[in-house]
């Protein structure tokens, strides 16, 4: 059966994952969206004694929930380390979190910029002093308006923004 939901990460993708686990290993993960765990799984295999904490909203219909529960399965068996929680973000992300700090943290749930700036809004008070928040889907889902007003509104003095130009889906 041909299972339609989501575009997942890309190779280029993957890639930058690698490259900022090797810079700096992640301990504690917060995954905004999970679908079928594609990311979940391979920001957990990048840093094999990291905890992943996702949350998804289940709301694509009934090939979502196939997902959640694909990412149960798989977790249990080869990531103990994983919990997934059905929720909305921003608002149950507490209820998701199993630690007050993140060093990772990955945002791809509802693409709508009222949805970005929501999800970094969530997350502000969850980041770890040296955290990487990655946003995903920002070029392709057409939410350079989200992005732009986290970049001048929102970061901190401290934190650098870069667009990922480069990625098959235009992250930042």
């Amino acid at each position: 059966k041909r299972v339609d939901l989501s575009a997942g990460l890309s190779l280029s993708d993957i890639l930058v994952f690698q490259w900022i686990a090797e810079i700096s290993a992640w301990e504690h993960v917060l995954i905004i969206g999970n679908s079928f765990g594609f990311s979940t799984f391979m920001a957990a295999s990048l840093c094999p004694n990291s905890y992943v904490d996702a949350i998804d909203a289940e709301i694509e219909g009934n090939e979502n929930r196939l997902g959640s529960e694909l990412t149960r399965k798989i977790a249990q068996s080869y990531f103990p380390a994983v919990r997934l929680t059905i929720g909305f973000s921003p608002q149950d992300l507490l209820k998701a979190c199993r630690f007050n700090d993140y060093d990772f943290i990955f945002i791809d749930g509802k693409h709508t910029n009222e949805q970005l700036i929501a999800d970094y809004r969530g997350i502000c008070n969850l980041r770890s002093q040296n955290s990487v928040v990655y946003c995903h889907d920002v070029g392709i889902a057409k939410m350079r308006k989200g992005w732009s007003y986290i970049k001048k509104e929102m970061l901190d003095k401290n934190d650098e923004a870069f667009d990922l130009h480069f990625t098959s889906f235009g992250s930042t």
